[in-house]
């Protein structure tokens, strides 16, 4: 689990009803902490970088830092909601929610595609964008026929 307010992430056994392990430091303001298959830890980060926020995955143990992307003064910053996947391939699917954006990164940081809603608006000289709460990276063989509307 993961408090955005309290800067700090747990793990809560409930048959326990107890926290059995809990973090705070090194990030702040964090979302969406998933444990990865080789127990790690993937997280957004917002608060260490007040010009930026930062997608980490680090050991949960030793909290040495396994990967990053994002730093400091580059174009990724959602402090109310994003979210952090890592896919089959490897590769990272980055949600920046209140940007409207969705990215697809490499390990090296590489951008693989990108995406930004189209949908805005300006309203007393401030464009206003479509917040993009999660974005899901379907499996090639989805049978998603009944969504696609002929043109």
């Amino acid at each position: 689990m993961s408090s955005r307010e309290a800067h700090v992430i747990f793990i809560v056994d409930p048959g326990l009803e107890t926290v059995v392990w809990a973090h705070r430091g090194g990030f702040r303001a964090q979302h969406d902490a998933r444990v990865l298959p080789s127990g790690n830890l993937l997280l957004f980060d917002n608060g260490l970088h007040q010009q930026g926020s930062r997608v980490l995955e680090f050991e949960p143990r030793t909290m040495e830092i396994g990967g990053q992307y994002g730093r400091p003064n580059e174009d990724l910053l959602s402090p109310n909601l994003s979210t952090a996947e890592r896919l089959p391939n490897g590769n990272t699917l980055i949600t920046e929610s209140d940007r409207g954006r969705a990215l697809e990164v490499t390990s090296l940081g590489d951008i693989v595609w990108e995406w930004r809603t189209p949908h805005t608006v300006v309203e007393d000289g401030t464009e206003m964008i479509s917040m993009v709460p999660e974005m899901l990276r379907l499996p090639p063989d989805t049978d998603i026929s009944w969504a696609v509307r002929p043109r």
